[in-house]
């Protein structure tokens, strides 16, 4: 059994060293690792390829700065394993991460994924307190509510067959900015029966407090995650037959990427004219978009963006949308108050 390792790395000079000393010290030793280099300006590719020249199992690839999804597409489109799994350039594993996906492994249709340890302000914990075992994909509250499947889409920690991603087309979508990895981990399961929960974590997740999810894009990259999450959780769940908590639950996620779609009309950098903010507002205020706004924002207690969202007084909204970031990029103490109104 092969096993390809998968680091995209972009200036990650600090901890690169680190994250690839611990794959050479695995007590499973038939892997490869494929370092894709997103175009670092630091001396990442220098560290990369002294460990590639000393370990042939390490090779380097080299890339313009695309991002880590089209990064990632190109270790998968070199991978020659069994399996494939993710390892993020600033974390780092202990000896028997792999091993323990392999010692574990059922079948072709059961996805593995081991918990991690979360590393912040000096202190490490498991992060998604899995408990053993193996849950249906059929058996959604488990998955959602139990296992938090949709707030943990992290690509590493998982084991991939790549038969599976090679024969279905599954690559990350690199036009999506924000959860591409959520919704590369949906399409994976639409071919799979099953997941195996591991609650040992061998996995080292540095928690460093700036990521992606403070990062906004175009409206049209958010609005393409937004229908692409509809689309494959769909695919996936059989929405219907599903409780109130789970339903809101998938709904909330919808409406958490709608919401940044809506918010990059009111963004200095992404900012459109109020004719035409209203306009793809009221195309987008349907039956489903006004309960997916309302399950994700009434989490945070904005009762005049949901009220006003949700019975369509579009003038209104966008209005208050306007008012209220216009105060968050002139005076910031006011954005702590609009996270509690």
């Amino acid at each position: 059994m092969l096993i390809s390792v998968i680091i995209p790395v972009y200036n990650a000079e600090n901890c690169l060293e680190k994250c690839l000393n611990s794959i050479q010290e695995q007590s499973f030793q038939d892997f490869e690792v494929i370092i894709v280099d997103d175009g670092s300006k630091d001396s990442s590719i220098k560290i990369a390829s002294d460990i590639a020249i000393a370990d042939s199992r390490f090779s380097v690839l080299q890339q313009k700065n695309s991002g880590p999804s089209t990064a990632r597409n190109s270790g998968i489109l070199k991978a020659k394993g069994d399996f494939i799994c993710f390892i993020d350039a600033d974390d780092y594993v202990d000896n028997n991460y792999l091993k323990y996906f392999v010692d574990n492994q059922i079948d072709s249709e059961t996805l593995l994924i081991q918990d991690v340890f979360k590393v912040q302000n000096g202190t490490t914990e498991p992060n998604c307190m899995y408990e053993n075992g193996v849950v249906d994909i059929g058996e959604v509250e488990k998955l959602i509510i139990k296992n938090k499947l949709l707030s943990y889409g992290y690509p590493f920690a998982k084991f991939f067959r790549r038969d599976i991603i090679v024969s279905n087309y599954i690559l990350f979508n690199k036009s999506i900015h924000f959860s591409e990895d959520l919704l590369f981990l949906l399409n994976y399961l639409q071919y799979c029966k099953r997941i195996y929960f591991l609650s040992q974590p061998h996995y080292y997740y540095i928690k460093n407090g700036v990521g992606l999810s403070n990062k906004y894009h175009s409206y049209e990259s958010e609005m393409e995650c937004y229908k692409e999450y509809i689309k494959v959780t769909n695919a996936v769940f059989d929405y219907n037959a599903l409780n109130k908590i789970t339903k809101n639950k998938i709904d909330a996620g919808a409406g958490h990427f709608l919401t940044r779609a809506i918010n990059s009309f009111y963004r200095p950098e992404t900012s459109q004219s109020r004719d035409i903010r209203i306009q793809k507002i009221k195309m987008l205020n349907d039956k489903t978009a006004k309960i997916n706004y309302k399950a994700w924002n009434s989490f945070y207690l904005r009762k005049i963006d949901v009220f006003l969202f949700y019975h369509g007084f579009i003038a209104l909204f966008d209005f208050y949308k306007k008012i209220v970031f216009g105060l968050r990029y002139k005076l910031d103490k006011y954005w702590k108050i609009y996270q509690k109104i």
